[in-house]
């Protein structure tokens, strides 16, 4: 039996308190339609995909997750949260028995290679902002266990650990392309089975071993999607000046950056690309508002 349910209700197919999984006692599948589409990157570490992020919650795992009505923090891929926090070195032991999807055991390589890839500047992935500043490397000190190095005492080091979500070496070592393009082998409960442009399945992770079980034995998420969008799906603003329409947004179609405003001259049947319009920003860039200042040297706008 399914149940269709909105998207915010996919937030709550993991187990935990009653409040996060009472609606996974009814029934073993879950149906969702989403007004996002699949179709961005689906890399966990630089996706600002609103379904993306969202798919990603389920299928991979961070050391220290949040739980998802109160925010506290608890053990994910690792066994307990740090008695202390307050010098510069965090140590976590991961889960015994913790297990990629396609098998292979989760280890401190897999660690250690995710948070150099964050922490690389050239790199520049979307998360590295959230750790610069105050983490200066992860090591490893055992086959399952790390190190935090911090460059100062930070007080909300677990609220960014959960942030980071730990990738296979294996897989993904010299290929992150296959992440953006979504290939999904996390350590989650739930393990990611077809992602077309229409929909995206899920299934229980059947060796899961981790706090937060599945609630269903499957979910399907249907996709709207726009097969052929000017823009990565976010805000757009659009302005009228004279018999001209300028309309502001990120001009990488995968990812938000890149902000740009183009021009049409004909009241919208064609646009400027993305050669032809002026780019604003180099780097990553999310909302924008266009608005009329008074100049004596520009038309006045038209009310229409």
């Amino acid at each position: 039996m399914g149940a269709t349910a909105a998207f915010g209700s996919t937030l709550a197919a993991c187990g935990g308190p009653a409040s996060t999984n009472k609606t996974g006692s009814a029934t073993d599948s879950l149906t969702a339609v989403i007004g996002y589409g699949n179709n961005q990157s689906w890399d966990p570490l630089q996706t600002a995909s609103a379904f993306s992020m969202a798919a990603i919650l389920h299928s991979y795992e961070s050391l220290v997750e949040g739980d998802p009505v109160t925010r506290a923090p608890f053990a994910g891929l690792a066994t307990a949260l740090p008695a202390d926090v307050s010098g510069t070195s965090i140590k976590f032991d991961l889960r015994e028995g913790a297990k990629w999807h396609d098998g292979q055991p989760v280890t401190a390589d897999d660690v250690v290679f995710t948070y150099a890839r964050a922490l690389d500047p050239k790199e520049n992935v979307l998360i590295h902002s959230f750790f610069a500043t105050w983490l200066q490397e992860v090591r490893k000190t055992g086959q399952n266990s790390v190190e935090f190095v911090l460059k100062s005492p930070f007080p909300y080091a677990l609220q960014r650990i959960q942030i980071c979500k730990i990738m296979p070496k294996h897989v993904f070592e010299n290929n992150w392309p296959l992440a953006a393009g979504g290939k999904v082998v996390g350590s989650g409960p739930y393990k990611v089975t077809q992602a077309p442009l229409s929909h995206t399945s899920f299934e229980k992770f059947a060796d899961y071993n981790g706090p937060r079980p599945a609630a269903y034995a499957k979910m399907l998420w249907k996709s709207i999607v726009d097969s052929a969008p000017v823009t990565p799906m976010v805000q757009g603003s659009l302005l009228r000046v004279g018999d001209r329409l300028l309309f502001a947004s990120p001009s990488d179609t995968d990812r938000r950056r890149w902000m740009m405003i183009r021009s049409s001259y004909d009241n919208g049947r064609t646009w400027e690309d993305a050669e032809q319009g002026t780019r604003i920003t180099n780097n990553w860039s999310g909302y924008s508002d266009l608005v009329h200042l008074s100049d004596p040297g520009l038309p006045t706008p038209r009310s229409d």
